[in-house]
């Protein structure tokens, strides 16, 4: 019914189209999946920190709960930093340092070793307890947690 000239419909979608449709649903899948590796990362480490921060919290309880004269608030054990942060650079003190395998993930048997240690100093009449847990041979590593408190008599 066109007067004249022959014209035809576009139907469907060309070539061109499809891989601009493409190109964009591959772009926001690769988004997508980045996004949810970056989401598990951070699930991850957020797990380790967790657990190193409860195990320096069950450190200290077990410290507070020792008598303020017992012999293992009498000497220092491992060294802090200039920041009065525990130095995990160098080898532990026997006395004031120890390991523990946790279970991070029952399912997928995830275990991580962490290394608890603590430093006792004296400040006039008050000792303060400085307690560290860090998680040892992660790819990523992460921070020791450092807590500490003021023990007086």
């Amino acid at each position: 019914m066109y007067s004249g000239s022959t014209r035809q419909r576009a139907e469907g979608f060309s070539l061109i189209e499809l891989m601009i449709a493409t190109s964009i649903f591959l772009l926001g899948g690769v988004s997508v999946i980045a996004l949810l590796v970056y989401a598990l990362a951070a699930n991850y480490r957020a797990k380790v920190e967790f657990a190193a921060v409860h195990l320096s919290e069950q450190k200290i309880e077990e410290l507070k709960s020792l008598p303020f004269q017992d012999t293992r608030l009498a000497i220092p054990g491992c060294p802090v930093d200039a920041n009065g942060e525990l130095d995990f650079a160098g080898s532990p003190a026997d006395t004031h340092s120890a390991t523990r395998l946790v279970i991070l993930q029952a399912s997928r048997n995830s275990t991580v070793q962490f290394e608890t240690r603590w430093n006792v100093s004296l400040v006039a009449d008050k000792k303060v307890i400085t307690v560290a847990t860090q998680a040892s041979g992660l790819s990523a590593q992460v921070r020791p947690m450092n807590l500490k408190i003021v023990r007086a008599q």
